[in-house]
This record gives structure tokens, C-alpha cells and sequence, in this order.
């Protein structure tokens, strides 16, 4: 079997190594690096089935590999897909006797530099070690590890989807014989920064440039169709410029339209500074401007409607944005992921604003026109700098207040912003926490929840990374699934009355203890897979520790072992400004609390309460 596998030296060598290495031949019984072969069908021939190297690969190891022309007696006439998947070859040669060779045999080899077929194969041959048919009509393969330009044949009329696929090629010109640029045929071809479209070219197929190095390119007038995602992930791209004489297509500042410039088709990815929207433009698309983060700024006129799925999604420079009312809806994510949008303007006539649509957004405040009927769960979650929501007076369907978003007779909270100070009183009339109602509140340590309060929605406070205690009221009878999801630091969840119904996933990833009061019912421990413990701290009065001593009052509290508490202060029952004067734990079930600063003037009032 002729064929050879060595380790490449160093590249002085290596052309006189491998006109040597054509000549050797290894006995079939050699232990070296082998060719798998199977018979076909017929009986009469061999298919190449796999390429075995050596056991041990040395640092630099090179294959150069010639596919015999026959193999104990029989030819071999085929090449089976992913045959030289794990071969390492940089060169593969092939005999006259092949007429078939199966998608995919070489798509594996990512050093591979050169595929020479023998010039007396009726079915194939190469060109500047590329792989095509016999007519150079259909290129079939270019070795992923060649570098540098290639200009294909203009005898080319079809392109094989993925031919280039991840492939060295820096620069490549395609004739316009060739019609289609094939699903995916240069797509991850990341050193590829140049691309030449000639005229006469009609298609661009799905993912044809997908995540290129490509910064700009030119569609000639011949293009007629071009595919989703034709130029998908390519991150340096600047501009798609069309020729004016096209029929189908046009372009706006580097941005792809159709012709009358009524549909927005591609942004690329790296398009720079600000860009107007045509006002003949009705609708932007999902996704179209996500992930172009050097976008600056946009001008959206009153043509367009609908503001499509994460259309604006991690667009990380863009800082400001004036949603006309044209705009009727404003879709799931729209803006979500904006890191530096710090102003958001929403005038008359915006009816939805989507799920998560400006989630984890820069803007410090929002106001919310009368014409929004729907706001999506978790619209304006993670906004960490968010300390307002605002709400038209006259919106039929959702109110404020405190900077808070609540439904319009305020019975649901439905957001919390998160970057808003600590507000101690909510509405009497609130009744339900929404879901994600408080969710990444990162800068919440403590939530007391007023009586009426029935319900906490899913996800209604989870990550809010610093919050460490809850005070939950009598009145809640059901808390939803990861209700406390991701809580960290949440330590204690205090129940004032009986046990709600608990969904099994309300504290996943927030290991707190429950604690509930004395003859609060249905409580057992382990509760939902977390300790349960009586909370009943008890100031003795009668054991002789009660009163003042060294000019100090104090009294002991008896009570479960470990439970925490606080004594808080006031010089009267009335008042609001309870004072804390202990923060502390029962450590064996006992503590003796001493006011080491009494107020001296006025009657002083203690109370013990949760964390």
C-alpha cells in the first residue's frame, strides 16, 4: 500500500520530505499509522473507511497521506464521510482510481493544506489544492488549514454547502458562474476579510458568511435573494453596501433593505454611530440591531409599529432612545441587555411593553403613558439604577406610587425597582406580590410585608443578593415557585402566622431558617427541607434581672436557643421611630439585655421584634 506518515521537521524540510515521502512504500503489516478499508457492494472494489495515526503523536506531527491505488489485490475506488476525521494530515493525495468520495471526508481535517488529485481521475481534480469535479464545475472542498487568497475558477457553477466552512481563507473571489453561494459554504471562516461578489451571482444562502472577518462587503446588482442570517455574527462587520442597479435589494448607511426600503433586512454587526430608520420602514424585526454594540444611537420614525423580539438586544453604546406612539407594541427584550441606555422616552399611543423589554437597562427613571394597557412580567427587571416608575394618572390599567408599579386599584405590586431606597409603607389595598416583583433588588437586606398580603408570586423576591431577612405577615397563604430563588444571604424567614401553602422550589438556593410564632399552626421541623424553629423571645419580668442596675436598665429574654432578635426603643407607644439598641441570638436559649444608654428625660418603652 503506498503510502506514508511522518513527523513533520522543521519547514525547510518539508518539501523535500514529501516528494521523498510519495516514493516510500510500508508493508501492509507495518505497526506505524494505517488505512481502514471495507469491500463495496460489488464485491470488485475497497472504500477508504478510516485513517488511523500512530499511537504516540509528537509535538509538530504532520500527515502526509497518499490513498493507494489498490489494496491486496483490489482498487480502491472510494472514500467513505469523516474517513480522515482524526488524521492530522496536511496532505492528502488522490489516485486516479477514486470516482467516489462521500460528503464530509475531509471536513474534520482542520491542518489539512492541500487535497491533489491525480490528473488521470475521470471524477475529480484539485486546483490550488482544492478539491473539484472533473469539469471544474462543482468545488467541492477547500482544505481548512490552507491560508491566504483563493480565487475560484470561472468555470465554477456550484458551490458545495460548507466548502469553506472554518477554513484558513483570507480573501476569496467568486465568479458569477457559480449563481448560489451555498448554506454555510464560508461560515466561521474567521480570517476571511475579504470577499469579492461578482456580477451574475443570484443567491445567498442561509449562513453563508456567518461569522466571518469580513468588515464590509459589496452586493452586486445580479443578487436576487438573500437568506436569514446570510451574515449572521460577524463581528467586524461595518457595512453591507448594494449596488443601486439591483432590483430586489438596497442599502441605508450599510444597512441591508429591500428595494423600496420598507423592510429592514440586516444590520451589521458592527455598525458604528447612530442610524435613522426610513420612514417607509413599518416594522423593526426580531433581533435585528442584537449584539451590534457600537451602535450609538436610533431614529425611529412614526411609520413603524412594532418594535420586534430583542430587536435593540445588547446593543451596549446605545444611551438614549424616543419610542414614537406610533409603536404599538414593544416586544419581549427588546431593549433588553442595553447596559449604557440611561434614557428611555415612551410617548402617547405605546399600548405593550413585552417581557424583560428593557431588562438590566442603565435608565434611573420611566414613565409610563396613559395608552399602556400590558406590561410584561419582569419588564424592567435588573435595572439597577431604576428608582422611579412612573405612571400617567389617567393609564386605565396600572398606577404608582413611592416611585413603586402596582395594577390600577394597587391590590398587586408588580414592580419594585430596583434601585430604589427602602420604602417601610406599601398601600393597605395590596393584596398579591407579582412575579418578580422585587427580583434583583441587589441592595435589599430586610422586607417586612404588611398584613393583606396573600400571595408572593414566582421569582417575586429572588436574586436579591443581599437580602438576609423576611418578615412574613399572617395573611399569606401561598408563596410560588423560586419565590427566594438564588437568595444567598437570606438567613431568616419569619412567618407571623400559620404555615402558608409553599411551593417545593420557593428558597431554591437560599438555605434560611423558618421561624414562626407560638400557636401559629401547621408547622413542623424540617418544614420544605428547612429547619422550623418557635420564635418566642420573653422578657422576664419577675426573676429578679428586671430593672435598673448600675444605672443600666435590663431584664433577661428566654426563649428557643439560636433564634435572633432585636430590641428596639421608643419613648412612646404611638410613636413610629422605634430605635434599635441590641441586635442578638438566644445563644443557649437565654440573654440578658442591658440599656447602656437610657434616654434620662422621658419615659423610655422597649418591644422585641424579628431582624
Amino acid at each position: 500500500m503506498n503510502r506514508e506518515i511522518n513527523v513533520k521537521p522543521a519547514p525547510a524540510f518539508q518539501r523535500a520530505l514529501l516528494c521523498l515521502l510519495l516514493l516510500l512504500t510500508i508493508s501492509p503489516k507495518s505497526k506505524a499509522q494505517t488505512l481502514s478499508f471495507t469491500t463495496n457492494a460489488d464485491g470488485l472494489s475497497l472504500s477508504v473507511t478510516r485513517y488511523s495515526p500512530p499511537p504516540f503523536i509528537f509535538p509538530g506531527y504532520h500527515a502526509y497521506i497518499v490513498v493507494p491505488t489498490n489494496f491486496n489485490g483490489l482498487p480502491v475506488t472510494e472514500i467513505t464521510s469523516n474517513a480522515f476525521a482524526t488524521s492530522g494530515a496536511v496532505y492528502i493525495g488522490i489516485p486516479a482510481t477514486i470516482t467516489n468520495i462521500e460528503t464530509g471526508a475531509f471536513t474534520s481535517c482542520s491542518g489539512l493544506e492541500q487535497i491533489i488529485v491525480d490528473s488521470n481521475n475521470p471524477s475529480y481534480s484539485s486546483f490550488n489544492g482544492a478539491l473539484l469535479d472533473k469539469q471544474q464545475t462543482t468545488l467541492i472542498q477547500y482544505p481548512r488549514g490552507q491560508y491566504g487568497i483563493f480565487d475560484i475558477p470561472s468555470t465554477v457553477t456550484m458551490i458545495e454547502p460548507g466548502a469553506f466552512y472554518d477554513s484558513g481563507v483570507t480573501s476569496v473571489t467568486i465568479p458569477g458562474s457559480v449563481g448560489t453561494i451555498g448554506e454555510n459554504c464560508f461560515a466561521e471562516c474567521r480570517y476571511l476579510t475579504n470577499a469579492v461578489i461578482l456580477d451574475g451571482i443570484t443567491n445567498i444562502s442561509l449562513q453563508a458568511f456567518m461569522q466571518t472577518g469580513l468588515s464590509s462587503i459589496d452586493i452586486p446588482a445580479s443578487v436576487s435573494a438573500i437568506s436569514d442570517n446570510a451574515f449572521a455574527l460577524c463581528n467586524e462587520l461595518e457595512s453591507i453596501n448594494v449596488d443601486s442597479n439591483n432590483l430586489a435589494y438596497s442599502s441605508v448607511s450599510g444597512v441591508l433593505l429591500d428595494k423600496y426600503q420598507s423592510t429592514l433586512i440586516q444590520c451589521p454587526q458592527s455598525f458604528i454611530g447612530q442610524f435613522t430608520v426610513p420612514n417607509t420602514v413599518t416594522e423593526i424585526p426580531d433581533r435585528f440591531f442584537e449584539l451590534c454594540q457600537k451602535l450609538t444611537g436610533i431614529a425611529i420614525p412614526n411609520s413603524v409599529t412594532n418594535i420586534g423580539t430583542a430587536a435593540f438586544g445588547m446593543c451596549r453604546d446605545l444611551t438614549d432612545v424616543t419610542i414614537p406612539g406610533s409603536v404599538k407594541s414593544i416586544d419581549d427584550t427588546a431593549f433588553g441587555g442595553c447596559q449604557f441606555l440611561t434614557n428611555v422616552i415612551l410617548l402617547e399611543g405605546i399600548n405593550t411593553i413585552g417581557k424583560t423589554a428593557f431588562f438590566g437597562i442603565a435608565m434611573t427613571n420611566i414613565s409610563i403613558p396613559v395608552s399602556v394597557t400590558l406590561i410584561g412580567t419582569n419588564a424592567f427587571g435588573a435595572c439597577f439604577n431604576l428608582a422611579s416608575i412612573s405612571v400617567e394618572a389617567d393609564n386605565p390599567s396600572y398606577s404608582s406610587a413611592n416611585g413603586i408599579l402596582f395594577d390600577k386599584n394597587q391590590t398587586a405590586l408588580l414592580c419594585y425597582p430596583a434601585g430604589l431606597s427602602s420604602v417601610e409603607t406599601l398601600p393597605g389595598s395590596v393584596t398579591s406580590i407579582g412575579d418578580y416583583a422585587y427580583a434583583y433588588c441587589r441592595t435589599l437586606t430586610s422586607l417586612t410585608f404588611p398584613g393583606g398580603i396573600t400571595n408572593i408570586g414566582q421569582y417575586g423576591l429572588a436574586y436579591c443578593s443581599a437580602l438576609s431577612n423576611v418578615t412574613i405577615s399572617a395573611s399569606v397563604r401561598n408563596i410560588e415557585s423560586n419565590a427566594f430563588a438564588a437568595d444567598a444571604q437570606l438567613a431568616g424567614i419569619f412567618f407571623r402566622g400559620n404555615a402558608p401553602a409553599i411551593d417545593p422550589t420557593a428558597y431554591t438556593g437560599a438555605a434560611g431558617t423558618y421561624y414562626y410564632l407560638p400557636g401559629a399552626t401547621g408547622w413542623s421541623s424540617p418544614f420544605d427541607g428547612h429547619p422550623a424553629v418557635l420564635w418566642n423571645p420573653t422578657p422576664q419580668t419577675a426573676d429578679g434581672s428586671f430593672g435598673i442596675q448600675s444605672n443600666q436598665f435590663g431584664f433577661n429574654i428566654t426563649g428557643s436557643p439560636q433564634i435572633p432578635f432585636i430590641v428596639e426603643r421608643s419613648t412612646s407607644l404611638e410613636s413610629q421611630n422605634w430605635i434599635p439598641v441590641a441586635t442578638n441570638n438566644l445563644a443557649s436559649g437565654q440573654f440578658f439585655f442591658s440599656d447602656q444608654s437610657p434616654p434620662t428625660n422621658a419615659s423610655a418603652f422597649y418591644r422585641i421584634t424579628t431582624p
